[in-house]
C-alpha cells in the first residue's frame, strides 16, 4: 500500500478520507508563526501550548473512547465547569477533591444509565444534562472568580525538569487509554 503523503492526504488508500489535512494546516501555522517570531519554537513556549492543551486533549481521550462505543457525550464541557466551580467553592482541599471526582462520576453515571436503560438517545441525554449541569453551575457561581484550592494550582501549574506538571497528567492518561484501547480484550472488542 503506497502511503505517500499525497495519497494521505486525498484520502487514497485510507477510510478516514482527509485525515491528514489538520495536520498539514497546523504544521504550515506553525512554520509560518516559527519563521515570523523567534520566541514560537522556543522550548519553553512549546512546552507552554502543550500545557494549555492539555485539559482538552485528556477531555478528547475520554470522548474518543466514547466514541467507539457508538455515543457522543456533549455535556464534556458543562462536566468540566461545574467541576471547576465546586473546586472554586471556599472548602478545604481535603474535601473538594474527591468530591469533585464523584460529582464528575456521578454525571457520567446518569448519561449512562439514561443511554443504556432508558434508551435515550446518547446526544439527547447528554444535550439534557449539558444544560442541566450547566443550569447547576450557574446557581453555584453566578459569576465568574473564586479560589481553587492550592495543591490544585500547584499539580496544574508546577514543573519538573522545566516540563510542566500537565504534560505529564497527559502522558499518564494517553498511556492509560493506550493500555485500554490496545492492550485490553474490551479495547480490541471496541474495534473489531
Amino acid at each position: 500500500m503506497n502511503r505517500s503523503l499525497f495519497n494521505i492526504l486525498s484520502g487514497r488508500n485510507t477510510r478516514q478520507g482527509l485525515w491528514g489535512l489538520p495536520l498539514l494546516v497546523a504544521l504550515l501555522i506553525s512554520l509560518w508563526l516559527t519563521v515570523q517570531t523567534t520566541e514560537f519554537a522556543t522550548a519553553e513556549n512549546l512546552f507552554n501550548l502543550v500545557a494549555q492543551a492539555m485539559p482538552l486533549i485528556i477531555a478528547a481521550i475520554g470522548q474518543l473512547v466514547v466514541v467507539l462505543i457508538g455515543g457522543l457525550d456533549l455535556s464534556v464541557g458543562s462536566v468540566i465547569s461545574f467541576t471547576t466551580a465546586v473546586l472554586a467553592l471556599d472548602q478545604p482541599a481535603i474535601m473538594l477533591i474527591p468530591v469533585v471526582f464523584v460529582l464528575a462520576a456521578f454525571i457520567g453515571l446518569i448519561n449512562g444509565l439514561a443511554i443504556t436503560r432508558f434508551n435515550v438517545h446518547p446526544i439527547i441525554a447528554t444535550l439534557s444534562t449539558q444544560y442541566i449541569v450547566l443550569g447547576i453551575t450557574r446557581i453555584l457561581r453566578p459569576v465568574s472568580g473564586g479560589t481553587v484550592p492550592e495543591i490544585v494550582i500547584a499539580a496544574v501549574s508546577g514543573s519538573f525538569l522545566g516540563i510542566p506538571y500537565p504534560v505529564f497528567w497527559g502522558i499518564v492518561v494517553l498511556l492509560a487509554a493506550w493500555k485500554l484501547l490496545y492492550g485490553s480484550r474490551y479495547g480490541l472488542h471496541l474495534f473489531a
